[in-house]
């Protein structure tokens, strides 16, 4: 017969058990999101409609990884050199582009 002390002990073990394999299972799902995002912006950053600045085809581009990763993240935009952003996925408010403009 176990005593109490036995039980506690198996209980603790089920829920460590348990508390992996959710952990386990979420880290899948974020890499999963990741690898998802850094393919989209390799395709994005190789793409001759952006690097040409060709604005309608590459808005199709930008909407497109934009409709794949719409859970989690807020927008992808196309921006000039200087900064300034010529395209967004996505209707961004003005305190974004100061960001892009700062960013080292």
């Amino acid at each position: 017969m176990r005593n109490s002390s036995d039980i506690q002990h198996i209980a603790v073990e089920h829920i460590q058990s348990t508390t992996l394999v959710k952990v386990t299972d979420l880290a899948q799902i974020l890499k999963n999101k990741l690898d998802l995002v850094t393919i989209n912006l390799e395709m994005l950053s190789s793409s001759r409609e952006l690097i040409d600045q060709r604005l309608e085809s590459g808005k199709v581009l930008l909407n497109s990884a934009q409709k794949t990763t719409t859970t989690f993240v807020d927008f992808y935009s196309l921006v000039h050199s200087n900064g300034t952003r010529i395209w967004s996925s996505s209707n961004v408010n003005d305190t974004s582009d100061e960001k892009i403009k700062n960013f080292p």
